[in-house]
């Protein structure tokens, strides 16, 4: 049901875009980073209403569908089942992810997890992965507290059944060390949406991947 290993998974946020329209820039980098072997994408945009985030989803999904990549959406059960998403995220404090399971079928089940604890509450939910973090410290998960570190997910990966994916903090210098751990992948905004060469990118981060697993 995932993308094979390394997961890299793209979370959207347009208002982090250099760009007088953000709508049509953030359409353009999730197109490109399908294109480019990103497996699953994050439409996370909260401040939309419900009409426009269902029309930004329907238009996300006819543009990175043909190469494969699967969209989820952000907490918005709704939204992703009117617009025929391929799946649902939720945040730490969303309903509880058996409730969410039940709603979506057969649909991906991400879940935003802080604590060992709340892993296994996932996979005992029915989620299909969960996102672990933060990894490293960064501003946008301040209010998540203080990093849980490399070790910390080491633990996590060596228990969960689940495929977890490190996100907080991942950047060009630091991803490897997050996939080392056994992390199924990778989930971030800048370190995709900012790379100089996004193909070139995910090749590597690919490439290391496999190195490391021989």
């Amino acid at each position: 049901m995932l993308a094979e290993r390394p997961l890299l998974y793209l979370v959207t946020d347009r208002h982090s875009l250099n760009a007088d329209d953000q709508m049509h820039a953030l359409i353009d980098l999730v197109t490109k980073a399908a294109a480019a072997g990103v497996g699953l994408i994050q439409i996370r945009e909260k401040d939309l209403s419900a009409r426009e985030l269902f029309e930004l989803v329907k238009t996300a999904i006819a543009a990175v569908r043909p190469f494969g990549t699967k969209v989820l959406v952000n907490d918005r059960i709704d939204v992703a089942l009117a617009g025929d998403a391929d799946g649902v995220h939720l945040a730490s404090n969303s309903i509880p992810v058996e409730v969410a399971r039940k709603l979506i079928g057969n649909r991906i089940l991400g879940a935003s997890t802080h604590s060992i604890e709340e892993v296994r509450l996932a996979a005992e939910g029915g989620a299909d992965f969960v996102v672990y973090g933060p990894i490293f410290a960064t501003a946008s998960k301040l209010k998540y507290g203080e990093p849980v570190g490399l070790e910390s997910l080491g633990e996590v990966t060596a228990e969960s059944k689940l495929p977890v994916i490190a996100i907080g903090g991942i950047t060009e210098a630091n991803y490897d060390s997050a996939l080392q751990t056994g992390a199924a992948g990778i989930a971030a905004i800048g370190i995709l949406a900012k790379a100089d060469s996004l193909p070139e990118l995910i090749r590597k981060i690919k490439r290391e991947s496999k190195d490391a697993q021989m």
